[in-house]
């Protein structure tokens, strides 16, 4: 059954947005309903380690990052302050780390099986 709803809510998904006059289901659902779009993924490390920054260090050289810039967000990662580098946001908190945005999945867990390695 749930198949079916699924499969019947992309079918009427544009509708759904601009008003859905032709379905009288869609006024009703649009109380209960919102569609999320993705604008992008994000890798987080609950954790962070030593073993963790340095693995991030060699990506973002492997992405075209310098070795001096690298080691600079180290550093800076090191004593909480946030980065931004490529166009990926580095973020620090309490315990771990965030790594946002990336344009597509396979990217994100590209990443996150890099740093586990």
């Amino acid at each position: 059954m749930m198949k079916r709803f699924r499969e019947w809510l992309e079918d009427v998904r544009e509708s759904f947005s601009s008003g859905g006059e032709n379905d009288p289901l869609v006024p009703v659902l649009r109380k209960y309903l919102t569609f999320r779009e993705v604008e992008g993924y994000r890798v987080v490390v609950e954790v962070l380690d030593e073993h963790c920054l340095k693995r991030l260090a060699k990506w973002l050289v492997l992405k075209g990052t310098s070795t001096r810039r690298a080691a600079e967000i180290v550093e800076k990662l090191s004593q909480g302050i946030s980065v931004i580098e490529q166009g990926y946001r580095i973020v620090r908190n309490w315990t771990g780390l965030s790594v946002e945005p990336f344009k597509n999945r396979r990217e994100a867990e590209e990443l996150c099986n890099f740093l586990k390695g």
